[in-house]
């Protein structure tokens, strides 16, 4: 039916028996796991990786006024001012301002044309935006926010996007490009010829960062196999891989100001091909100062970060590691601190579908990894786990390079990671983990190593992650550009709406069963509406009107009997507590409808012919071969609508003889096929009546029943009758001639044998072919010897039976 949880629910079996009319099978759909979730609707609510529903933080909108693609970056200017760049906006990039009430957004910078995306964006200290734009070449730029003017700081040749940029200590900015893969270095005020500070080797620099020493520490995509995180050694401009993270694009760096390094991962998906149709050139060599990261593999890294270890005096290149998995459903309250002011984290863009209207400027711009955008489909809802999974290398994660070089996995699922952001204070920090493709945020507790499910957004990916000064986190999304506020505390109120779910019959709707938990100052209610068209979206006005909202562990249903239903579950609390739903299930009985038998068959050589017959209609008409002596096996096919129980009866009476009574052969049967005992039942022709009931199942005054007919079947228990044998001596040969009659059945065979030694063998039908009642025969011996010869004839019919005769005969010559 298209919903995995549809079950048997005693508790709703119980419950409906004194309302429902209807005589069939209690059931109910059950919302007990994420996947049950999946398909619904979620406004202000979460479901966990337990499948407990319960609210989540608050998000308020911010109106932007027009349609884009993707929020690529966030920015905070020196008095407080958010910034937002948005993606695909009329085919190009713009930024807004967003008021301080955090309500609505306006225009400040509109990109020129052939300019769709900002990848990357931050605060330049004095009051100005230093933003990257993508295109044919892209371009670092200042934005003055006041009067919209950009001034171009940076571009190349070789750069068609550039994805991070970083703000290093003394105002040099850093930014990471693609489809070269290179950081930049460009002076302060963009004086001077910007410098290569890294080669990577891969195609893309995703991500940037500062670590504890003040080193720059970049992330690669895997365009070129491998997502790297290098540090550049800040004296020696010496690259070292920190981080070889398998197949995957590493695609946001974090420092905590303490030296400890938080690195996401997205899953690669661009295959060969894509990669050959976007025009990727080839692997660039590796040349100048600094050159490409020196790497040396060694195992992987101890994940016990307890008992940390000194740095190791040679070289090493940790990969991804693995760790046990565990689960904790915990979060705080606390507003959060943004604490790492001197780095913006950069969108996650994984390889995903390109945005569409960007598709064919993609050929054009080579070797980049998709953002996320519009027309990406959300994947099946998989929980986040913390720790890794054995051979999960290629796996979306979340890892802590500790300040000694010890990588730790602290989280991994299957979807994409897009953005990641630090906020709190102290010991109070916590990682905010934005994805896609269902728009989820999770929070990770660095101090108790838990973690939960947040927020949700119904655009199905989070792009980006900002904390501002005043510890407000602002949320960025793709597929459809949003941007909205999250709130410290959880949403006062929110819905989880389910998908359309269908009986697949007209149905009568019973309970809802709520198994929750509440606290103080916390309610769950739940409404529901039903029809009988699938598509509520677009036929909604043919539905029943939202029910009243029911409130209790046992919620009566209150919409009309209809095919479909859909049921929506209010949560709401205080803003610091939430209530819980641990199991939902909405009960259902429908109609009772009559068993369906789709064929009859006698000794498995009869087959149906015809519809579903009502009792004492004929539905099939070909004759079926005889049958043998003693039994027949009746098999049917059946099943029940409802999937009731059936129990079955046999009627048997002779074919051709309407107005003759159907005489009972068998009642109570429950399995095909049934064997009938048949040496009471005279010979002739029959047919047999299968009669399928739901009276298991049902009360007497409401099961249905259906019959079906088979096909006119013989039963003989008599063989044929050989006539006179005349017998004719022509020489040492033999001729015999006879006839075999039987009274139902054909003559199927004559054979004989002489002497009652060898094999029976074939006599000669005078018509050429045994396959009548009657049949005249003739036996024409072999040479005999001179003697005295008895020959016997055996004459068998359809049904099997044989009779035999004898005859005595002398060879004199």
């Amino acid at each position: 039916m298209g919903w995995n949880a549809r079950v048997l629910n005693v508790a709703v079996l119980l419950a409906m028996s004194a309302t429902v009319a209807w005589g069939t099978k209690p059931q109910s759909f059950g919302f007990s796991n994420q996947k049950d979730y999946a398909e619904g609707k979620f406004s202000e609510t979460v479901v966990d990786s337990y499948g407990e529903l319960m609210l989540g933080r608050s998000l308020a909108p911010v109106e932007l006024g027009e349609s884009g693609e993707a929020v690529g970056a966030f920015a905070e200017g020196p008095d407080g001012t958010m910034y937002a760049a948005v993606s695909g906006v009329s085919g190009v990039a713009k930024i807004y301002q967003i008021d301080a009430d955090g309500k609505k957004g306006s225009v400040v910078y509109t990109a020129p044309k052939g300019f769709g995306e900002i990848n990357a964006m931050t605060a330049d200290g004095s009051g100005g935006l230093l933003v990257g734009l993508s295109g044919e070449t892209a371009k670092l730029i200042r934005v003055d926010p006041k009067s919209g003017e950009g001034k171009t700081l940076f571009e190349s040749k070789d750069v068609n996007y550039i994805w991070a940029i970083l703000r290093g200590p003394g105002g040099e900015i850093y930014v990471g490009t693609g489809p070269h893969g290179k950081v930049y270095e460009v002076g302060a005020n963009g004086e001077g010829e910007a410098k290569v500070v890294l080669e990577s080797g891969q195609k893309n620099v995703m991500a940037l960062a500062q670590d504890g020493a003040g080193n720059l520490v970049a992330g690669t995509d895997a365009g070129a196999g491998r997502g790297l995180v290098i540090r550049v050694d800040g004296k020696t401009e010496k690259p070292f891989v920190l981080l070889d993270a398998g197949k995957v694009d590493v695609t946001g760096i974090v420092g905590d100001g303490s030296g400890n390094l938080y690195v996401a991962t997205a899953k690669a998906q661009v295959s060969p091909d894509e990669a050959d149709e976007s025009g990727m050139p080839e692997e660039p060599e590796t040349k100048s100062k600094p050159g490409a990261a020196e790497t040396e593999p060694v195992e992987p890294p101890d994940t016990d970060t307890d008992k940390p270890e000194p740095p190791t005096t040679t070289p090493t290149t940790p990969t991804a590691p693995t760790a046990p998995t565990q689960h904790a459903m915990l979060w705080t309250d606390g507003r959060p601190v943004n604490v790492c002011a001197a780095v913006e984290v950069s969108p996650s863009p994984d390889v995903r579908a390109m945005l569409k209207k960007l598709q064919a400027e993609r050929k054009k711009r080579k070797g980049a990894p998709t953002l996320p955008g519009k027309g990406v489909k959300g994947a099946s809802m998989k929980s986040l786990s913390m720790g890794g999974e054995e051979g999960s290398e290629d796996a979306s994660s979340v890892y802590r390079i500790g300040a000694d070089g010890r990588v730790t996995t602290l989280m991994q699922e299957a979807g994409m990671n897009y953005a990641l952001l630090l906020v709190g204070g102290g010991t109070g920090n916590e990682l905010l983990v934005g994805t896609g493709a269902e728009g989820r945020l999770y929070r990770y507790g660095l101090a108790d190593q838990s973690q939960a499910l947040v927020a949700r957004v119904k655009e199905q990916q989070i792009s980006a992650l900002f904390a501002d000064k005043e510890g407000g986190v602002f949320v960025g999304t793709g597929n459809v550009a949003s941007v909205y506020e999250m709130g410290a505390g959880l949403a006062k109120s929110g819905t989880f709406t389910s998908q359309v779910l269908d009986g697949e019959h007209t149905a009568n709707w019973g309970h809802a069963w709520v198994d929750r938990a509440l606290s103080e100052g916390t309610k769950v209610t739940v409404a529901t509406r039903s029809g009988n068209t699938e598509d509520v979206e677009a036929n909604g006005k043919f539905w029943s009107p939202w029910s009243e909202e029911g409130e209790g562990r046992s919620v009566k249903i209150d919409s009309p009997a209809a095919r479909y239903v859909q049921v929506r579950v209010t949560l709401t609390g205080d803003g610091i507590a939430t209530p819980v739903v641990n199991t939902l299930r909405v009960g259902y009985q429908t109609k009772n409808l009559p068993p369906k038998i789709k064929s009859v068959s006698v000794d498995g050589s009869g087959t149906s012919g015809g519809d579903d017959t009502s009792i004492g209609d004929s539905g099939d008409s070909s004759d079926s071969s005889a049958a043998s002596n003693n039994t027949v096996d009746v098999s049917w096919e059946a099943n029940d609508p409802n999937g009731d129980t059936l129990a079955y009866r046999l009627y048997y009476k002779l074919a051709g003889k309407g107005n003759d009574p159907w005489t009972p052969a068998a009642k109570d049967v429950k399995e095909t096929p049934y064997e009938w005992d048949v040496r009471a039942v005279p010979d002739g022709k029959y047919q047999v009546k299968v009669v399928a009931s739901d009276s298991p199942d049902n009360p007497a005054n409401e099961a249905m029943e259906t019959a079906r007919v088979s096909a006119p079947f013989l039963i003989d228990h008599t063989p044929p009758a050989i006539g006179e044998l005349a017998v004719e001596v022509d020489g040492n040969r033999v001729k015999v001639s006879g006839e075999a009659k039987d009274g139902v059945s054909p003559v199927v065979s004559v054979r004989y044998q002489i002497d009652g030694q060898g094999d029976w063998q074939p006599a000669s039908a005078s018509d050429k072919i045994f396959d009548s009642p009657q049949e005249a025969f003739t036996i024409v011996t072999r040479p005999l010897s001179v003697s005295a010869h008895r020959i016997t004839v055996r004459a068998t019919d359809a049904a099997g039976n044989s009779s035999y005769k004898a005859v005595t005969v002398s060879v004199k010559s």
